[in-house]
């Protein structure tokens, strides 16, 4: 069951990383735009400037919220699969029966 809790803490250091450079990729966006708007009135490059500060504050408040879902959804996977080890062993062998099923018949399909 510990190796399903560090596969988990794993995924979220994943998904961490990856929302991350999301996000420096868009602030990177955002302050080309606003160069290329520096060129234009002041006015505009103002008020693309306080767009790019609002929305950097919105995904840092939404980059939280989603690490603490993230954290709780995996503290309640690992307290199901501690209190019903059995159950939780028969739904991963559904999904893996699932899953090979599926992937037979892509197999077959070619």
């Amino acid at each position: 069951m510990n190796e399903i809790k560090s596969d988990f803490i794993e995924h979220r250091k994943a998904l961490r990383r990856d929302s991350s450079m999301l996000i420096a990729d868009i602030q990177a966006l955002l302050r080309d735009i606003v160069a290329e708007v520096d060129n234009r009135s002041e006015r505009t490059r103002d008020e693309i400037s306080g767009r790019l500060h609002a929305l950097q504050a919105r995904l840092s408040s939404l980059r939280r919220e989603q690490e603490v879902q993230v954290g709780q959804w995996v503290d309640a996977t690992d307290r199901y699969a501690h209190e019903h080890p059995w159950r939780s062993m028969s739904i991963v062998a559904a999904f893996a029966a699932a899953a090979g099923a599926l992937a037979a018949h892509s197999l077959r399909q070619r």
